[in-house]
């Protein structure tokens, strides 16, 4: 089976093809913080052209669904649905942090965390726990080592997808990934004046 992952949730976005039976693998990166959205397909399509398959030799599709950017796990997501929709594939989401976390062996007391860029990170201790908003102060203060600022690993979600896949077939979109948020989206007031017509 082709797997192909994207990720899209911290600094830039990432897609690769996997094959699971040759370990065959193919990925494109795009350091970027904007305009995810207009270069996503076109890596999509670079990559699959690059492993000399078609669009419907994709099997399934990974997808990082937070937590992380807000607009970037939302374009991940929206093109992840849409492809497996218009392929009838599986989509599955995973959490970022756990992909993060799946590279480091031992990692049960390791803190790994997400910079928010509003002066506190996304976090969570070890794979597979709840992950949380850690402040300066929470950060300081836990005893155990800490990873900060990785970029989860294209192969390493393209490898978790594949685990999870066993004998599912189909788009489904009552299981369909949603995402990850642990805080509301930051929307501000729009500055111009609206006239009071009465």
């Amino acid at each position: 089976m082709h797997v192909l992952a994207i990720d899209v949730s911290v600094n830039g976005c990432s897609v690769a093809i996997l094959n699971t039976e040759t370990s065959a693998f193919y990925q494109k990166r795009m350091e970027t913080d904007r305009g995810q959205a207009e270069f996503l397909i076109p890596m999509v399509e670079n990559v699959v052209q690059e492993a000399n398959l078609t669009m419907k030799e994709i099997g399934s599709i990974v997808v990082t669904r937070g937590p992380g950017s807000f607009t970037g796990v939302r374009i991940g997501l929206a093109t992840a649905k849409t492809l497996g929709l218009a392929l009838n594939i599986p989509v599955l989401g995973l959490s970022t942090l756990d992909v993060i976390a799946r590279v480091y062996p031992d990692n049960q007391h390791t803190l790994f965390l997400i910079d928010t860029k509003r002066d506190d990170f996304y976090g969570q201790v070890g794979e597979g726990t709840d992950p949380k908003i850690w402040s300066m102060e929470d950060v300081e203060n836990y005893q155990g080592s800490i990873i900060k600022d990785i970029v989860p690993d294209i192969l390493t979600l393209a490898k978790m997808g594949a685990e999870k896949y066993m004998g599912q077939t189909g788009y489904d979109p009552s299981i369909a990934p949603t995402p990850l948020y642990l805080r509301e989206a930051e929307v501000s007031e729009s500055k111009k004046k609206v006239l009071n017509i009465l």
